[in-house]
């Protein structure tokens, strides 16, 4: 492990801890339109370390929940437009820096078609958070080396605290 990375993951306790004060409500808040629309199934959209944090939160989602999670290819909404029933289901984007086309085009497309649209993201001010009905800040702030260390740790805490309040 580099410095750099070393340095971010001694840091992580510190983002989650500041992270949890500007998440929690809306946390909750969002954890009480999910147990009212009481959706059939969770859609994750992402790709790299964020795909792997996504993983994360599907577990948690169908053990503590019982909602299945599917992992939704962004191809199939981006280039062939097919023709997904999406209404009132979550669409989770998680990005460390919300800023793939693909992504926020997909995020833009499932929200046209009804989904619920959420952005779990880093960067603020992002277009994945202006395509999304809810945004929920990583607030990880800058990442400094190689991978996404901070916001990897930080997607794990918001996605643990999301199914607590959900269940």
């Amino acid at each position: 492990m580099n410095s750099k990375m070393l340095e971010e993951a001694l840091a992580s306790a510190d983002v989650v801890r500041h992270q949890l004060t500007v998440l929690e409500p809306r946390l909750i808040d969002l954890a009480q339109r999910l147990r009212q629309t009481a959706p059939h199934v969770v859609l994750s959209v992402a790709r790299g370390s964020s795909d792997h944090a996504a993983s994360y939160f599907a577990y948690l989602t169908m053990q503590h929940v019982g909602v299945p999670v599917a992992s939704l290819p962004m191809s199939v909404v981006t280039l062939h437009d097919s023709p997904l029933r999406v209404e009132n289901q979550p669409a989770i984007g998680f990005s460390q820096s919300g800023q793939s086309p693909d992504l926020v085009d997909s995020l833009r497309t499932l929200r046209e078609r009804g989904a619920l649209t959420i952005a779990m993201v880093n960067a603020e001010g992002s277009p994945l958070e202006r395509a999304c009905e809810y945004v929920l800040p990583l607030s990880a702030g800058p990442e400094l080396s190689v991978a996404a260390t901070k916001s990897f740790i930080a997607t794990l805490s918001a996605s643990a605290r999301l199914i607590a309040h959900w269940q």
